[in-house]
C-alpha cells in the first residue's frame, strides 16, 4: 500500500452519510466485551495509539481506499445469552427509569437545600430523558454484526462503528426491514 496523506485521503475518501444518533446506555459494554472475546482486535480498520485529540490510526495493512468498510459476526440469539437479551431489549426500549418525575421530587424535596442541586437534578433528567427508545426487540435468533466505515466529513477522517441487530428469519420473509442499526460510535482518526 502506498503512504497517502492527509489531503490525499481527505480527497478520496467517501463522504459518510448523517450520523444516527442511535446509542446504547450499559447494554454496548456486553456487545464490546464479545467482541473482544471473538475477534484478537476490537476493530479490524482502525487501531488505539493513546490519548489525545485523535487517538486512533488507521491500521497497519489495511489500504483504506479499497478497504473502507468492514462487518464481523458478533453473536447469536440462540439461547446461550437470554440474560444479555433481557438488558439488551430494556436498553433498547429506553430504560426504565423515570426522569422526570424523579426530577420533579428531588426538587421539590429540594427546595431546602442549595440551588446547585436543583441545577444538578435538572440537567440530569434532561440527559436521562434524551435516551432514545428503539421501536425493535431482539429475539430468538437474531444475530448482532459490528459494522465499520472510514469515510470523511467536511474536514475529519472518521471511523463509524455501528452495532446492527439482524434477522435472519423475516429476510427469509421476504419483509423490507431486517437489520437495524441499535448503536453508533464515531472516532476521529489520525494519519
Amino acid at each position: 500500500m502506498a503512504t497517502l496523506n492527509r489531503q490525499q485521503l481527505m480527497a478520496k475518501l467517501p463522504n459518510l452519510p448523517r450520523t444516527t444518533g442511535r446509542r446504547l446506555c450499559g447494554a454496548v459494554a456486553g456487545i464490546q466485551r464479545m467482541v473482544d472475546i471473538n475477534y484478537p482486535a476490537h476493530f479490524e480498520l482502525i487501531r488505539y495509539v493513546g490519548p489525545g485529540s485523535s487517538p486512533y490510526a488507521i491500521r497497519e495493512g489495511v489500504d483504506p481506499l479499497r478497504h473502507n468498510a468492514a462487518r464481523r459476526h458478533v453473536m447469536n440469539f440462540d439461547g446461550s445469552h437470554e440474560s444479555f437479551r433481557g438488558t439488551l431489549n430494556l436498553a433498547l426500549r429506553g430504560g426504565e427509569s423515570y426522569p422526570y418525575l424523579t426530577g420533579a421530587a428531588s426538587i421539590v424535596a429540594g427546595l431546602a437545600s442549595a440551588g446547585a442541586g436543583i441545577m444538578f437534578t435538572i440537567s440530569t433528567s434532561y440527559l436521562d430523558g434524551t435516551r432514545i427508545s428503539q421501536n425493535v426487540q431482539a429475539r430468538e435468533g437474531d444475530q448482532i454484526w459490528q459494522v465499520e466505515y472510514l469515510g470523511k466529513n467536511a474536514s475529519n477522517i472518521l471511523h463509524v462503528e455501528h452495532f446492527i441487530l439482524a434477522d435472519p428469519f423475516r429476510k427469509n420473509a421476504g419483509n423490507v426491514a431486517t437489520e437495524w442499526c441499535i448503536h453508533e460510535s464515531i472516532h476521529e482518526v489520525s494519519i
